[in-house]
């Protein structure tokens, strides 16, 4: 229940409650306000903590993805150079055979 500050002025003007009382109830009624904005914060920054895990977690999988993808290409580049190394050797075996005759 919400209630505008002229309400709560003639809730407390009606009431018999001392001025003394009024401020206690003033102070408490700060500090209940003032909880609410931490829990508020509070919850904010958890939703936004989760958020940030969240990215990290994308992130981290988009590493592990590149990672991979960069062995795949690595062993692909091995394979090439291999079948490099073996069609020079041909070529020089043949080169030879033709010097032979």
């Amino acid at each position: 229940m919400h209630l505008k500050p002229a309400q709560v002025a003639n809730m407390f003007a009606q009431s018999s409650l001392s001025s003394t009382e009024l401020r206690r109830i003033a102070i408490e009624l700060k500090e209940l306000a003032w909880k609410k904005k931490e829990e508020e914060r509070k919850k904010e920054r958890e939703e936004y903590h989760a958020k940030m895990d969240e990215q990290i977690d994308e992130i981290n999988e988009t590493l592990r993805n590149m990672q991979r993808i960069a062995k795949q290409t690595e062993a692909l580049l091995e394979i090439s150079n291999r079948r490099q190394r073996s069609n020079r050797e041909t070529l020089e075996l043949g080169e030879e055979s033709k010097k032979d005759v």
